[in-house]
Formats: structure tokens, sequence, C-alpha cells
């Protein structure tokens, strides 16, 4: 049997989301670069921020990335 567990979002992703939720508005961009903002963040309330278990974000230098 498998069991299915409810993610909870961390405080960090929270708060992300709460800022994005007041600046959406004012933020710079198109209809398409709004709508890739739309789908970042439903993917972010969906799964959280990447982890290193996620295979994808494994050996990302976000740090370097950050620059």
């Amino acid at each position: 049997m498998n069991m299915h567990t409810t993610r909870v979002n961390s405080e960090a992703e929270t708060k992300l989301v709460d800022i994005y939720d007041k600046l959406a508005s004012s933020l710079p961009g198109d209809d398409k670069v709004s709508a890739a903002r739309e789908d970042a963040i439903a993917a972010l309330k969906e799964f959280g921020l990447p982890t290193r278990r996620v295979e994808a974000w494994h050996y990302t230098d976000l740090r370097n990335l950050m620059r």
C-alpha cells in the first residue's frame, strides 16, 4: 500500500508566494512573461523550492547562478 502525504510549504516558500502576490501587478513584462511567472509560482506552490533530491537540481551551483 502506498501512503501519500500532504506537502507543507516552508516558511520561506510561503513568504515568496506572499511577496509575489503583492508585487505581481507591478512587475515588468508582457503577457508571455506574466504567464511564465504564474507557471513558476504554481510549481512553487505545488512542489516547493527545489532540493538536492530533485535530480535536475542535484549538481546545480545556485551561488554561481545568483551572481
